[in-house]
């Protein structure tokens, strides 16, 4: 059974009544509403999607800002205690270590769920790591019996790690900002496909709208239009006029049902003048007679 021949059946089905033709206009509405409104539901799915992703991701920026400016802070207490070289700014130099630590262990946390570069996360503990021997000699000991050397390798190894940590901080705040401006214009391309394509369902719902008021038009007001002038002109006498049979619905049966009671209706109206002309007939004949008898 081919589909072309599935859907002359149906056609054929539908067509044999208006019920059948009034409900299928209301069926497809309905599919066209349940398309818009699963079309709809699928788009805000997919902004959800994006908005859950972006709660954390400005967690992880936030922390990242934060490491940032407590690295920043780090090099400038050695900067400081390179400088002065006294106990108190190694003390400062210490809180700013721990605060360093501290921040790096949030960042750690933020990234645990929904991470934007794990591996550069497991790199900046890396160097975090590393940093803390050469930091380790620096802390543990009276600044003043450094010597010069000593000092230097220290110093050189330390401002090696923090440029690493550094040079990692901004490669994640760069991955960061992509994915920020990825999701962005995701985001944007949702909207957009979204105003398509209600445009384009509310066009479709306005056309099927249309059809279905070509539709009633022509398959119920012009027909019982149709058959209430027929109805007319044989009120005036015209019993010649016929009600016209457009389709096979019930105003098609119904104008078949009129035709068939004007016909009987002219059988019945052309028995009674045959019987009236009897009638005359009947009455000049027994006139005649009548007139006969007198003479």
């Amino acid at each position: 059974m081919s589909a072309e021949y599935l859907a002359m059946s149906l056609t054929a089905f539908i067509n044999t009544s208006i019920r059948r033709k009034l409900l299928s206009i209301i069926a497809g509405m309905l599919l066209l509403v349940l398309a818009v409104m699963g079309t709809a539901e699928w788009q805000l799915l997919r902004i959800e999607n994006l908005s859950s992703q972006a709660v954390p991701r400005s967690a992880q920026m936030k922390a990242m800002q934060d490491l940032v400016a407590e690295t920043s802070a780090l090099d400038s207490g050695i900067e400081r205690f390179l400088l002065m070289r006294s106990r108190m700014e190694q003390d400062e130099l210490l809180r700013g270590f721990n605060a360093f630590r501290w921040q790096l262990a949030r960042f750690r946390q933020a990234n645990a769920i929904g991470a934007i570069g794990n591996p550069t996360l497991l790199k900046i503990e890396e160097r975090a790591a590393a940093l803390t021997a050469p930091l380790s000699i620096l802390l543990g000991r009276d600044p003043m019996t450094l010597q010069s050397r000593e000092l230097n390798e220290t110093t050189k190894g330390i401002y090696a790690e923090l440029a690493a940590i550094k040079q990692l901080e901004q490669k994640w705040s760069s991955e960061a900002l992509g994915k920020f401006r990825s999701d962005g214009e995701a985001l944007n391309q949702i909207i957009d496909a979204t105003n398509t394509q209600f445009l384009f369902l509310a066009a479709v719902a306005l056309g099927v709208m249309g059809l279905a008021g070509v539709f009633i038009v022509r398959s119920v007001a012009r027909p019982i239009q149709a058959l209430a002038m027929t109805a007319h002109d044989i009120a005036a006498g015209r019993r010649e006029a016929r009600a016209a049979i457009v389709a096979n619905d019930e105003i098609g049966q119904l104008a078949h049902t009129f035709n068939l009671m004007n016909d009987r209706l002219g059988d019945m109206i052309r028995s009674l003048e045959e019987r009236m002309i009897e009638l005359r007939r009947s009455e000049e004949s027994y006139r005649d007679i009548f007139d006969s008898s007198g003479d």
